[in-house]
């Protein structure tokens, strides 16, 4: 499941428990399509602080395509904790993210992950 909470404006929250299926990217592709409109962009605060994973293979390419695909509508991404959830998601997010646009932190670094994400876009 992602669950999804505006922590600020253009910043969500996106906190992923249990298992993650593509639908749930349905779901939080059209709470973000507001965000998005005329080539707008939305940081984003990955709260990986409860154990999560891809209900299959299928759903995790989904994922890496689906977000690859909207990557220049991304500001900002701070991941929180699970610094072992979703290995391969993380890693191919830090390899296509500009730099200095993603940040890595634990769990006790959460107002500072925020504010991060909080920045410019």
């Amino acid at each position: 499941m992602i669950a999804i909470e505006e922590l600020a404006p253009q910043t969500l929250r996106l906190h992923l428990t249990g298992n993650i299926a593509a639908t749930d990217l349905d779901v939080l592709e059209a709470r973000l399509d507001p965000y998005l409109e005329d080539e707008g962009s939305v940081n984003a605060v990955i709260d990986l602080s409860e154990p999560s994973q891809m209900d299959c293979p299928t759903a995790e390419n989904a994922v890496s395509q689906r977000l690859l695909a909207q990557l220049d509508k991304l500001g900002r991404v701070a991941i929180v904790g699970g610094q072992d959830a979703l290995p391969d998601f993380v890693q191919a997010l830090d390899a296509v993210m500009p730099p200095g646009q993603l940040g890595r932190f634990d769990l006790s670094e959460w107002q500072t992950a925020q504010h991060f994400a909080s920045g410019p876009h």
